[in-house]
């Protein structure tokens, strides 16, 4: 069954209502919360995004193992659009994720709800800066998906069954943009989501106007000094 819906509140309620119909008070732990923000392309580019991206953020006793397969089910429009569903628990989301959140709670680009006791909005609101603050977790989570991003990008050119010439661009864009949200994080405490519009404009105008083995030497030139760059002032603000 496809929900049609307009709000994120919205949203938030149905998975909510659902997961309360599908289980047993017994079963659910002593609380069940459900948080629903525009994620990814939705907040640093949302004119050039092809969906609509949705993070789902589960929390109870069974969120990993069992709330997250009963909301997979869920068939979401949103606004009109189709919606691509995130799903994870709270424990589950890594650094550039909660960065992302917080970004969208303070801008209103978020729903929660639970049983009316507004913890749901509370937990997140106070759990990601004091998470955020660990930066030695940050530097190696961070670091460990800009590195695997930067190879993805150039795998997707190279391997033949992998071949993807849009993630290969998607993944060049992320490997330097989640570097660059940490930095602003360290420096502001809160990204900036359109900081780096300019460099996903720059990779798609290099993408559409060179072949593949044009566009793997910018990614070895041009792009790999940028990358370089950015990861240097990366680990100034998340020193080991």
């Amino acid at each position: 069954m496809k929900h049609s819906v307009l709000t994120l509140h919205e949203m938030a309620e149905l998975i909510y209502e659902m997961l309360v119909e599908e289980t047993r008070p017994d079963d659910r732990g002593h609380e069940l919360l459900v948080h629903c923000s525009e994620f990814g392309s939705q907040v640093y580019h949302p004119e050039y995004a092809v969906d609509r991206d949705v993070l789902v953020v589960l929390c109870g006793v069974y969120a990993s193992n069992y709330y997250m397969g009963l909301v997979r089910k869920m068939n979401f429009e949103y606004l009109g659009q189709a919606c691509d569903l995130k799903i994870s628990s709270f424990s589950d989301l890594d650094s550039i994720e909660l960065m992302e959140l917080g970004y969208s709670i303070a801008s209103g680009k978020s729903a929660s709800c639970d049983n009316g006791s507004g913890r749901a909005r509370t937990l997140m609101e106070s759990a990601i800066p004091v998470i955020l603050n660990d930066k030695q977790t940050i530097r190696h989570s961070i670091s460990q998906k800009c590195s695997n991003s930067f190879v993805k990008a150039k795998k997707k050119l190279t391997v033949e069954k992998d071949y993807d010439r849009y993630t290969s661009l998607k993944s060049l864009f992320h490997s330097i943009r989640m570097a660059g949200f940490a930095c602003r994080y360290a420096k502001d405490g809160a990204i900036k989501p359109d900081e780096y519009k300019w460099l996903y404009l720059e990779i798609m105008d290099d993408y559409k106007n060179n072949n593949d083995e044009e566009v793997l030497t910018l990614i070895h030139t041009k792009y790999k000094k940028l990358f370089n760059e950015t990861m240097s002032r990366f680990r100034l603000y998340y020193p080991k």
